[in-house]
């Protein structure tokens, strides 16, 4: 109770001063009073604006980096699609790891510490070695390759945000190039090792055969989807430079993959397989992929900067109009000051 009323007479007594203070202040120092509270609502808003523009700054920079690190990721699993191939018919001579190894390693250290992957590119990267180097482990090291370089994607786009708004053409672009783009891959991959194990006998089975047709609609699903992404990309963007850039490679990873399937129809009805056509035709789909999904990463980043500029552009003209609304509103009160105080005190000083 006593400490009640100790604190409540303390602020009694602060309250009496501060109002002793005010009374004996000059006039120029109770303006100054009042200039200073007036400033300092409108300091806090432009305060506020301004960390708001440094997030969205920061932001967009991690979803640029992002959509750099996924190029580099999808690019190394081209290449050990390449390297697949070549061993597939016997090619132990043909090294497309090492450039793939490289390019992850440089990426890793310009975009790994803020993207928080640098336990998925180790993974990725002690799987491709073991593949370089470690000729009875080439099979198994190879799928561990494509799953950590899957997961690496996949802690790549959580980590920059490139996912969090699934309204954006953005978003649909990122989708593409982190899920769509790469499962067509990896599944055109898997029926050429399929079909290639299949017909190594030079007769098919039922089983074989049940199989191969499962790979086969799981393909073709896949290409559907992506298909449907990319219109849907395309619609998004509103932007016809978008489907100038994207129809292009489209239509080349369209038609490439038909020419696959349709290859791998006719073998099936045949009976025979001619392994190098085979290849030749996967390689051929995976190329065009490759380029879809570097032409998908290239206006990904082109959104992501004109975002940055829009951006920027409207915190520029809010900090401007907040700018203009302090000055008018200070002239105003200047002049109300000048028209209200002083003129009245300097017409009582001269008479």
């Amino acid at each position: 109770m006593n400490a009640l009323q100790t604190a409540r007479s303390s602020a009694a007594a602060l309250q009496r001063g501060a109002w002793r203070l005010i009374q004996s202040a000059t006039t120029a120092q109770k303006l100054a009073l009042a200039f200073a509270l007036f400033l300092a609502p409108l300091a806090f808003v432009a305060s506020k604006l301004i960390a708001d523009h440094q997030r969205v700054t920061a932001l967009l920079a991690q979803e640029r980096a992002g959509a750099a690190y996924l190029r580099t990721v999808n690019e190394a699993q081209a290449l050990l699609h390449v390297q697949a191939r070549a061993l597939q018919i016997g090619n132990t001579g043909a090294d497309s790891i090492s450039p793939a190894l490289r390019a992850l390693r440089s990426a890793e250290r310009r975009h790994g510490e803020h993207l928080e992957t640098a336990p998925y590119a180790e993974r990725a990267v002690f799987a491709l070695q073991v593949m370089l180097t470690n000729e009875r482990a080439r099979a198994t090291a190879a799928g561990a390759a494509s799953a950590a370089l899957a997961d690496l994607a996949h802690q790549i786009g959580d980590q920059s945000n490139l996912m969090r708004d699934p309204e954006r053409a953005s978003h649909l672009a990122a989708n593409i190039v982190l899920e769509r783009a790469p499962l067509l891959a990896q599944e055109a991959r898997q029926l050429a090792s399929d079909a290639g194990d299949a017909f190594a006998d030079r007769r098919l089975d039922a089983g074989e055969r049940a199989n191969l047709l499962q790979r086969m609609a799981v393909l073709d699903s896949a290409g559907a989807t992506l298909n449907r992404a990319i219109d849907s990309m395309i619609e998004s963007a509103e932007d016809a430079r978008v489907a100038a850039a994207l129809g292009p490679p489209a239509l080349a990873a369209i038609s490439n993959l038909a020419s696959y399937r349709t290859y791998l129809d006719r073998a099936m009805t045949e009976g025979r397989l001619n392994l190098p056509e085979l290849l030749g035709r996967e390689a051929g789909a995976q190329f065009a992929l490759a380029e879809l999904s570097a032409r998908m990463t290239t206006e990904l980043d082109r959104l992501l900067e004109a975002r940055a500029t829009q951006l920027g552009r409207q915190q520029a003209a809010a900090l401007l109009m907040a700018g203009l609304l302090f000055l008018g509103v200070l002239g105003a009160v200047v002049a109300m000051l000048r028209i209200g105080l002083v003129q009245p005190i300097d017409s009582l000083a001269l008479s």
